[in-house]
């Protein structure tokens, strides 16, 4: 997330409240920011999902 957010803001500068949640009116990018995050959720709680399952010792 925050690779894609700061490299966001070196192009087309920084999120604040007087510019906007998002300055860019390309919301292309935006909307994959927004993919590559949820997809980076998912892969997160997957993860963690499976760590979890293997800790456990089977009954």
């Amino acid at each position: 997330y925050i690779v894609a957010l700061s490299s966001y803001q070196i192009r087309h500068g920084t999120l604040t409240p007087k510019t906007g949640v998002w300055p860019s009116n390309d919301y292309n990018e935006l909307i994959a920011f927004c993919q590559k995050s949820y997809l980076s959720t998912i892969e997160i709680m997957t993860k963690h999902q499976e760590a979890v399952h293997q800790k456990k010792p089977d009954a």
